[in-house]
């Protein structure tokens, strides 16, 4: 799925991604970004879970930098 995202339109921005499940109010969303891309400040209601796998992210959590190295 991860290929498939980087091959449509929406990756000329460098980032792309799918809601791969929802269920009430869980989402499982997958994300592909270039190095160096961002994702711009957006609220989340509930719980995040980031699982890294490739390279690695930073984030801003509650005013927190945070980073998020790959999952293994």
């Amino acid at each position: 799925m991860a290929k498939q995202l980087r091959h449509e339109a929406a990756w000329i921005d460098g980032r792309n991604s799918r809601t791969l499940v929802k269920h009430g109010d869980f989402r499982m969303i997958l994300t592909v970004m270039r190095t160096g891309a961002r994702l711009h400040r957006h609220h989340a209601r509930g719980t995040v879970l980031i699982q890294v796998l490739s390279e690695h992210i930073l984030a801003r959590v509650v005013g927190e930098i945070i980073e998020a190295p790959i999952s293994r």
